[in-house]
């Protein structure tokens, strides 16, 4: 790769490493908009994932573009990318690669909570409508591992947010 190639690499891996962590915060708002059952602003910051999610597909697309410097391969492919960035500059490619890793996952790890935050709450409303219409009345009964488990209820909550 040329160094123009090169840092135009740098500079979209470097862009996308801003997405990420963009979007973890989108994450932190919409845990504190959960918390505060503010659903306004959760549905401002759903839209704002959305976008920024759309951001990084297409530098994931321009990085392909722009890593394949004509030899037809536009798939986006980090260790092909760092395999062919010159000794020199490897390093600063490399941090900015682990970089994305760890936002990658650290905003799949937040994405994960708030799920389990927003299926807790439904589990738990859907529960006192249960209790509160007098389906709540049931037997607790065991499961197959001889634990203790709460019947189902009739009535299940829509999990659209």
């Amino acid at each position: 790769m040329n160094e123009e190639t090169i840092q135009t690499i740098e500079r979209l891996l470097f862009e996308k490493a801003l997405r990420y962590a963009d979007l973890v915060e989108c994450f932190k708002k919409e845990r504190a908009c959960l918390t505060s059952l503010e659903i306004e602003s959760l549905w401002a910051v759903a839209e704002e994932k959305n976008r920024l999610c759309a951001q990084i597909e297409a530098l994931r697309s321009r990085i392909a573009l722009a890593g394949s410097a004509g030899e037809g391969a536009t798939v986006y492919d980090p260790h092909r990318i760092l395999d062919a960035t010159p000794a020199a500059q490897r390093g600063l490619v490399r941090n900015i690669l682990v970089r994305i890793q760890k936002l990658k996952k650290e905003a799949e790890i937040m994405r994960q909570e708030n799920r389990a935050f927003i299926d807790d709450s439904l589990d738990f409303l859907d529960e006192m409508i249960s209790i509160l219409s007098g389906e709540g009345d049931a037997q607790m009964l065991y499961n197959s591992r001889s634990r203790l488990r709460r019947p189902e209820s009739l009535i299940t909550l829509s999990r659209e947010v």
